[in-house]
């Protein structure tokens, strides 16, 4: 399942699902506000996985609100720990260049930095850290 307030977003992964011969009927695209999704989510489902990989900034007109990873990240994982299974795995990911984890209040049995096992081979001998990955256990 992936999630994005994006119709564009969407309609790419809806292309490469089927670029790649994979099945849309096992793999739902979900065109909606991520923080609506997981408050309806909370109340009737619960995943083992989580790939978490939100922009650095974005901002809704129709709404007006706005998201920042380096500010509203506890708040977006929060969320996806409320929908998670115990035994569970979040992969979060970011590509802020000045990001600073605020990982320590979060109800996660385990919070490990894997960003070196991450990095595209073409870019590990970049100076610039231009990504960064954890791996979360519930």
């Amino acid at each position: 399942m992936s999630v994005d307030r994006s119709e564009t977003a969407i309609a790419w992964a809806k292309r490469n699902l089927a670029l790649n011969s994979v099945l849309t009927d096992a793999n739902t695209l979900v065109h909606a506000h991520v923080f609506d999704f997981l408050a309806d989510a909370r109340r009737r489902r619960r995943f083992d996985l989580a790939v978490v990989d939100p922009p650095s900034y974005s901002t809704t007109r129709v709404r007006g609100d706005a998201f920042d990873v380096a500010k509203d990240h506890p708040k977006l994982l929060e969320a996806v720990l409320a929908v998670m299974r115990p035994g569970g795995t979040i992969y979060f990911s970011t590509n802020h260049q000045r990001f600073e984890p605020r990982m320590e209040g979060l109800g996660a049995s385990g919070v490990r930095e894997i960003t070196g096992r991450t990095i595209p081979e073409d870019y590990r001998s970049r100076k610039k850290t231009v990504h960064r990955c954890w791996l979360i256990s519930v």
